[in-house]
C-alpha cells in the first residue's frame, strides 16, 4: 500500500499502470525487496537494504509479491527508448540483513547495463513476466500459466474477452483465474483447459483485452517445449567435454555437458532464436546418474560466423558452456570499448540471462612465429610481475606487446601476468575471482592479441608464466551455477567439482566456492586447464593461487592459516604438477603456498619453485630498522631444500611497496631522511643489490624498478591505480632503473649470482653476502642504519678487488681491514673484473625509446613502398595528434595528420609524390609520448 514516489513526481492514475512483480524462488530467503528506479533502489545503504524498508515484497503462498504503480511509457534510461525502468531483486538470507543478495528477476529474460538490471516495460495494457526461465520447459505436462497482466485503472482488463491461445488454438479465457485486485493471472495447468499436452514444440500466447477492446501490442508470447523422452546413445569416438569442430566439415559442431544427475538438456542460441526445440534435444549417454554426458551434433552452420549459445538444464539452468574460449557477459561487456575489442559479439539482450558461449567454425590459425625458444633454468629466472589493468592504460594485449622493448632493457628474463582467463566484472578485479578458465577475458583484447604478445616475448627470449586460479570458482561460473542452491548459493552435494563449504573456518581465507581436488572431475578439469594453456597459448608455465586451499582436510582455529603440515595437500600438488609435466617437460609449477617449511621442502623437493614472500623484512631494512629485517630466509639453502626452487620477492601484488613503507615510516638521524624520495629510493637500490645477488630465481612487482610510490591501499586494496611511466623520465627514478637492470643483467651474465654457494650474516643493520663458485667470488656488504657504520667486508684473499657497479677497484692488503658505510651505502666487490652487459639494442619493431604507451604505431604496409603506404595507428582515447613524415637529415616532408583524432584504430595513407627514393621516419606525436618508424621508399 501507499504512494510510491517516482523520479518525475507521482503518476496521475490515468497515466499509470499497477504492476504486480512476483518471486517465485525454489529456497527460503527471509524475506526479499524489490528494489528499482521506482523508489530509490530500495533505497539502499552501502548495497544493504534495512528490514521494513517501503521496497519490501509480502510473502504470499510460495512466493513473494508487490504491487508499484508506474507510468505509462516512462522510466530512465533503461531502454533506448526511455520507455522503462531498471529493476532488480534484493534477499535478506539472515535474519537481521547483514547477508544479503542482490539478483536479476529470474521471472524476466530482459537485462540492460553494466550492472545486469532487470527492465520493465509499462504500457496499457501490458503482459509481465509471462516467459519464466524456470518454466520455459517442463518435465511434466500441466505447464502452470502466470502473468501480470494489466491496464490502467480507467481501462481494466476484460477477463471475459481476453484469451489463452495455445499453438494457435484458443483454449479459454482469462475468466476465474484472474485477479484484477493483483492483475494477476494464475493458471494451475493449461492442460485442463486444453487437454493432454503433446509432446514437442508449442507456443501459448496470451491476447490481453480491456473492456474499451484495446489489446496487447507485444511480449505476450513464448516457446516451450514439453519434453519427449532423453534418447541414450553413446557419445561419439573422439568427442571431449565442451566445443568439437569437425575440420572435415565446416557447417558442424559437436557439443558434450557433463552433466550428471540432471534430466535433460536442450541446446538454445543464434541459430535457433533461443527457443528450446525438440531439434536441439541433447542426447544422453550414460551409465549411472553420477555420469552422465549430453550431447548433440549441431548442423548447418554458417562457416565462419560466430554464434551465441547456452544450456537449458532441466528446463530451469541457463549456463554457458564450461569448456567455451570466449564468452559473453551481460553485465559488462558494454563496458569493454571497440578499441580494445574490435568486432565483439554483441550479447543477445532480451533473448536470454547469464553468460553465453561462442562457437565459430573455421576460425583463422594463428600462425606461431618464434618457434625454438630455449626457456631460461628456473635457477636464472628473474620474474616480472605485473597486472594488465594497472600497467597500460589501454589494459590490452597488443598494448602490452610494445611494453616488451622497455622490459628487455630492464633485463628480465620471465614475465607472469596475474590471471587473464574470464573473472568477475572488468576493472575493479586482479582477477582472481574466476569464472571461465578456457577464455581470456575480453577486458584485455582478443585471445589472438595474448597469442601475438606470447609469442612477440619468446622473439625477445622472454618466456611468459600465467598466473591461475584452481582453488576456487564464482557463482557466474558454470560448474558452480549446474549444482547450486538458487539462485547463487552455494555448491550442493551434487556438484562433482566443488565442496559445498570451504575447507577453512576462517573468513578471510575463504574464496568464493572451493575445488574439491579429491574428487576425480576436478582433477580432470584441473589438468585440461593446464593443458590447454600450455599447448593453445605457448606459456611456460604457472603460478598457482593459494594452492593451501587444495584437499578437503578441514582447517579450523588450530590451524587458522592453514599452514600445518598437510599430506594429503602435497599428494594432490605432486599429483597437478606430474601431469603438468606429461604434457610439457620443463614448464614451471609455482606455488603460492606459504605454509610451514616442513611442507615447502617436500614440494620443492619434488621439483617444484614456490613463492618466497621477504616484504617485511626488506620493508623493514629499507625504514632502517634492525628488528624484523633478517634476510637469511630469502635462500633456499637456509629452509633446507635440495634445489634452488624459492622465488623470492620485495614486492608482489600483494604486498604494500617499499617506497611507500619509506615515505610513511621510515626513520631519521639528523639530515638524513628516510621519509624523503631520494633517499628512499637509494635505499630500495641498497636492497636490490641484497636482492638480485642471491642465488635462486627472484620476481619484481611492476614499477618496483621505478620506485612506485601509490600504496597498495589507496582506492581500496583491489582498485585500479594510478599508471605512472611518467616516472621513466624522472632522473633518480631512471637512475634506480637502471641500477636493476645493471643487476639483472650482471646477475644473467655471471652464473655465480643465480647458482652460487651462498654464505651470509644479514640480520643486523649492517648485511653481507658471499657468492661464490669454483669462477668467481662475489661480496655485497651494505649499511641498512641510519649512522655511518664501519664493517669488515671478510674478503677471502688480499689482492685487488673490482667493483663492476662502478668500474672501480680496491687493493686489499689485511682481510680484517674495515671500511666505512654511509647510511644507505653499499660495494660489490668481485675477485676478478666484471662488465656490466650493455642494454639490448633496439629490436625490430621497437619505438624509439622502446616506452610503453597508451598508444600504438604500426608498421606500414607495404613496406618498401611505392608510390603509396598506408599508416596505421591507435589511441586510447580522443587526442590531439601530428604525424608527420621526415627525411633521414630531419628534414620535414610531410603533415598528414595535426589534430583531434577519436580513440581506437585508423589509418592514413601517405602518397610519396615527388620524393626520391630512400629512407624516411614517420612519427606520431600524442599526449603520452612520441612514436617513430622507418619505411623504405623505393622507386
Amino acid at each position: 500500500g501507499g504512494l510510491i514516489l517516482l523520479s518525475a513526481g507521482v503518476a496521475a492514475a490515468q497515466d499509470s499502470v499497477s504492476v504486480t512483480f512476483r518471486y517465485e524462488p525454489a529456497h527460503a530467503p527471509v524475506r526479499v525487496f524489490l528494489p528499482g528506479e521506482f523508489n530509490g533502489w530500495g533505497p539502499n545503504a552501502g548495497g544493504r537494504i534495512a528490514v521494513g524498508a517501503p521496497s519490501q515484497m509480502t510473502a504470499v503462498g510460495d512466493g513473494w509479491l508487490k504491487t508499484v504503480r508506474l507510468r505509462i511509457g516512462g522510466g530512465g534510461a533503461a531502454t533506448s527508448a526511455g520507455a522503462g525502468y531498471f529493476y532488480k531483486l534484493h534477499e535478506h538470507t539472515s535474519a537481521d540483513g547483514s547477508q544479503f543478495a542482490w539478483l536479476a528477476d529470474p521471472l524476466n529474460p530482459i537485462t540492460l547495463g553494466a550492472d545486469g538490471n532487470s527492465v520493465v516495460t509499462v504500457r496499457s495494457p501490458m503482459v509481465f513476466q509471462l516467459a519464466p526461465a524456470r518454466n520455459t520447459v517442463r518435465i511434466g505436462q500441466t505447464l502452470p500459466v502466470a502473468a501480470t497482466v494489466a491496464a490502467k485503472s480507467s481501462d481494466p482488463i476484460d477477463p471475459d474477452r481476453s484469451q489463452l491461445v495455445l499453438d494457435g488454438r484458443a483454449v479459454g479465457s482469462f475468466g476465474a483465474d484472474y485477479d484484477p485486485s493483483l492483475q494477476l493471472l494464475r493458471v494451475a495447468s493449461l492442460a485442463a483447459r486444453s487437454g493432454p499436452i503433446s509432446t514437442g514444440d508449442h507456443t501459448l500466447r496470451l491476447v490481453a483485452v480491456t473492456r474499451s477492446g484495446a489489446t496487447t501490442a507485444d511480449s505476450t508470447t513464448f516457446a516451450f517445449v514439453a519434453n519427449p523422452p532423453v534418447v541414450q546413445a553413446a557419445l561419439p569416438t573422439g568427442i571431449i567435454d565442451g566445443i568439437n569442430y569437425d575440420p572435415t566439415d565446416l557447417t558442424t559442431v559437436t557439443l558434450s555437458l557433463y552433466a550428471p544427475h540432471k534430466q535433460n538438456v536442450y541446446v538454445i542460441g543464434d541459430f535457433n532464436s533461443w527457443k528450446p526445440s525438440t531439434a536441439y534435444y541433447m542426447k544422453r549417454d550414460s551409465i549411472r546418474a553420477d555420469s552422465a554426458r549430453f550431447w548433440l551434433k549441431l548442423t548447418g552452420l554458417a562457416p565462419g560466423r560466430a554464434y551465441g549459445f547456452q544450456y537449458l538444464v532441466d528446463g530451469a539452468i541457463r549456463i554457458a558452456d564450461p569448456y567455451a574460449e570466449q564468452v559473453l557477459d551481460p553485465d559488462y561487456d558494454a563496458q569493454i570499448p571497440a578499441a580494445t575489442y574490435p568486432n565483439r559479439l554483441p550479447y543477445p539482450t532480451g533473448k536470454t540471462q547469464y553468460h553465453v558461449s561462442v562457437l565459430q567454425t573455421a576460425q583463422p590459425a594463428y600462425h606461431w612465429q618464434t618457434t625454438g625458444f630455449q626457456r631460461p633454468d628456473k635457477r636464472d629466472l628473474v620474474i616480472y610481475e605485473l597486472l594488465v589493468r594497472d600497467f597500460i592504460a589501454a589494459h590490452d594485449f597488443a598494448t602490452l606487446s610494445d611494453t616488451l622493448g622497455y622490459l628487455q632493457r630492464l633485463g628480465v628474463n620471465a614475465i607472469e601476468l596475474l590471471p587473464v582467463n574470464e573473472f568477475r566484472s572488468n576493472s575493479v578485479n586482479w582477477g582472481y575471482e574466476p569464472t571461465f578458465y578456457f577464455a581470456p577475458d575480453k577486458y584485455y583484447g582478443p585471445p589472438v592479441g595474448l597469442k601475438r604478445f606470447i609469442d612477440e616475448a619468446h622473439r625477445r627470449g622472454i618466456a611468459v608464466i600465467l598466473d591461475i586460479v584452481l582453488n576456487h570458482s564464482y557463482e557466474a561460473s558454470p560448474f558452480v551455477r549446474l549444482y547450486n542452491a538458487p539462485p547463487f548459493g552455494p555448491p550442493t552435494a551434487e556438484n562433482p567439482w566443488l565442496n559445498p563449504r570451504s575447507n577453512y573456518t576462517n573468513p578471510a581465507l575463504q574464496f568464493g566456492y572451493d575445488f574439491n581436488h579429491e574428487s576425480f572431475a576436478t582433477q580432470r578439469l584441473v589438468d585440461r586447464i593446464n593443458r590447454f594453456w600450455l599447448t593453445e597459448y605457448h606459456v611456460d608455465g604457472f603460478r598457482q593461487d593459494f594452492t593451501k586451499g587444495f584437499g578437503n582436510n578441514i582447517k579450523d582455529n588450530s590451524d587458522p592459516y592453514g599452514s600445518k603440515y598437510d599430506a594429503d595437500r602435497i599428494r594432490l600438488l605432486e599429483r597437478m604438477a606430474d601431469r603438468i609435466w606429461d604434457t610439457d617437460s620443463s614448464a614451471y609449477v609455482i606455488l603460492e603456498h606459504l605454509a610451514d617449511n616442513s611442507e615447502e621442502t617436500v614440494l620443492a623437493n619434488h621439483g617444484m619453485m614456490l613463492w618466497g614472500n621477504l616484504n617485511g623484512a626488506y620493508a623493514a631494512a629499507v625504514r632502517g630498522q634492525t628488528s624484523g629485517s633478517d634476510l637469511s630466509w630469502a635462500s633456499a639453502k637456509t629452509r633446507g631444500w635440495r634445489d634452488l626452487n624459492l622465488v623470492t620477492y620485495m614486492e608482489s601484488h600483494d604486498e604494500e611497496r617499499l617506497v611507500v613503507e619509506a615515505l610513511a615510516n621510515g626513520g631519521q638521524s639528523g639530515s638524513y631522511n628516510v621519509r624523503t624520495l631520494p633517499v628512499a629510493l637509494d635505499r630500495v637500490k641498497l636492497a636490490a643489490a641484497f636482492f638480485l645477488t642471491v642465488p635462486g630465481p627472484k620476481m619484481i612487482w611492476q614499477f618496483g624498478e621505478l620506485g612506485y610510490d601509490v600504496s597498495i591501499n589507496q582506492g581500496g586494496r583491489i582498485a585500479p591505480k594510478p599508471i605512472r611511466w611518467n616516472y621513466v623520465a624522472d632522473p633518480a627514478r631512471r637512475s634506480l632503473f637502471d641500477h636493476f637492470s645493471s643487476l639483472i643483467r650482471l646477475r644473467l651474465a655471471n652464473p655465480t649470482f643465480s647458482r652460487g654457494t651462498l654464505t651470509q650474516s644479514v640480520g643486523g643493520a649492517v648485511k653481507r653476502v658471499t657468492v661464490s663458485d669454483a669462477d668467481l667470488t662475489a661480496i655485497v656488504v651494505g649499511n641498512f642504519a641510519l649512522v655511518t657504520q664501519a664493517s669488515t667486508p671478510m674478503f677471502p684473499t688480499t689482492g685487488r678487488w673490482y667493483e663492476p657497479l662502478t668500474g672501480d677497484s680496491l687493493d686489499v692488503t689485511d682481510l680484517t681491514q674495515p671500511i666505512l658505510l654511509a647510511p644507505g651505502a653499499f660495494h660489490l666487490f668481485t675477485s676478478r673484473r666484471l662488465t656490466v652487459p650493455a642494454a639490448p639494442t633496439a629490436v625490430s619493431g621497437d619505438d624509439a625509446d622502446a616506452s610503453p604507451r597508451s598508444f600504438y604505431l604500426s608498421p606500414n604496409q607495404p613496406n618498401p613502398f611505392n608510390p603509396a603506404t598506408e599508416i596505421r595507428f591507435t589511441l586510447a582515447g580522443r587526442s590531439h595528434v601530428t604525424l608527420r613524415v621526415y627525411d633521414l637529415l630531419g628534414r620535414q616532408v610531410a603533415t598528414l595528420i595535426d589534430g583531434e583524432r577519436p580513440g581506437g584504430a585508423q589509418s592514413v595513407r601517405f602518397r610519396a609524390d615527388g620524393l626520391a627514393s630512400g629512407v624516411y621516419l614517420y612519427q606520431l606525436v600524442t599526449p603520452n609520448g612520441t612514436a617513430t618508424r622507418r619505411m623504405t621508399l623505393l622507386r
